[in-house]
This record gives structure tokens, C-alpha cells and sequence, in this order.
């Protein structure tokens, strides 16, 4: 991420976040119908899922304050109030 930051728009970071945050999302998607058709192989899935889901908060966390810091000195930058 810390090339993304460094070389592209907030507008670009926006839509890598969001690619993977949907990554995320359909790799729990997927592990759902595994968890109640392969019941020898649930504590291994729960904790993928789990893994996946501190991943995504983590990300959306973390990624969006770094988006709206980008915003706010872009609109400084240019004379502008953020709202």
C-alpha cells in the first residue's frame, strides 16, 4: 500500500481499498458454505473467516484515514474547505 500512497490519487487509493475489501468479502463468501458442507474441516474455516474479517476491518480502518487525510490536504492545498 505504501506504493499506492506514494505515487497515485486518493481516488485510485479509494478503488484499490475497495478491490480488496471485495477480495476479502468473497474469500468469507466462499468459506460460508464449506463451514455447514464439511463439518471435519470447521475450526480450520472459522479461523480463515475470522483471520479474513480482522483483515477487512483492518484495512477499511486504517485505509480510509489515510484517504480522508489525502482529501483534506488536497483541498488545502488548492485553497479549498473540506467538508
Amino acid at each position: 500500500m505504501i506504493y499506492w500512497k506514494k505515487h497515485h490519487g486518493w481516488a485510485t487509493q479509494v478503488s484499490i481499498v475497495l478491490i480488496l475489501c471485495l477480495h476479502v468479502l468473497l474469500r468469507l463468501a466462499a468459506a460460508l458454505p464449506l463451514f455447514f458442507l464439511k463439518p471435519s474441516k470447521r475450526v480450520e474455516i472459522l479461523k480463515k473467516s475470522k483471520l479474513n474479517a480482522i483483515r477487512s476491518c483492518w484495512l477499511v480502518t486504517n485505509s480510509f484515514k489515510d484517504v480522508n487525510r489525502l482529501i483534506t490536504e488536497s483541498y488545502a492545498k488548492h485553497g479549498m474547505e473540506s467538508h
